[in-house]
């Protein structure tokens, strides 16, 4: 039988020489070849079902690798036993846990177009800022003045428009009277008597 090293684990008995619930079992360092202590729960006590109800002679133990091997000790309360006796020969060996798996190596970096282009050592992003600093400050300010510029002129058509004013010459428009219509021609008329 093997265990983990101070991990609690169900022992499931089975076998020719079968125990019954409510018989007791504990679990000694072989080395010492009798019975005497470790009266603690974590080295035996009284068989029953399992966890969940599973199997009918289960002991829960919790054993520790540094005392491995640890022989078998059994007191069948149910055929009248009042001590335990020593089964050398039933040894449970105790290992430390395996270590866990090796993490995952690294997903490699998604691969992008950019890559393929060729690098032509291009400044990084904070030397570029201090580099076009002054740049950047300046074309601001001809963008601030151009758009101010261009809001002073539409607000100077619209006030022109309102007014009746050419917004292009800012001169008002004269109000021109509609042309005169010609009267119909009369017989009186000189160039009428000479086309008839």
């Amino acid at each position: 039988m093997l265990v983990y090293d101070d991990v609690p684990e169900e022992v499931l008995f089975s076998g020719a020489h079968q125990l019954q619930a409510g018989d007791r079992i504990k679990f000694v360092p072989a080395s010492q070849g009798s019975c005497d202590g470790y009266s603690s729960p974590d080295f035996g006590g009284t068989v029953g079902p399992g966890k969940d109800g599973w199997g009918k002679t289960v002991v829960t133990v919790r054993l520790f690798a540094f005392e491995s091997p640890y022989a078998l000790c059994t007191m069948e309360k149910t055929k009248g036993e009042k001590s335990f006796r020593f089964h050398g020969h039933v040894l449970m060996n105790v290992n430390f846990a395996p270590s866990p798996p090796p993490m995952p190596p690294a997903a490699p970096p998604p691969f992008g177009v950019l890559q393929l282009l060729p690098h032509f050592g291009m400044p990084s992003v904070p030397e570029m800022s201090t580099m076009f600093e002054g740049t950047f400050r300046v074309l601001g300010t001809i963008a601030m003045a151009m758009g101010g510029c261009l809001a002073l002129y539409v607000c100077c058509a619209c006030m022109c428009v309102y007014r009746h004013m050419d917004p292009f010459r800012f001169q008002r428009l004269e109000e021109k009277p509609p042309p005169a219509t010609p009267a119909p021609p009369t017989a009186a008329d000189p160039e009428v008597a000479l086309a008839a």
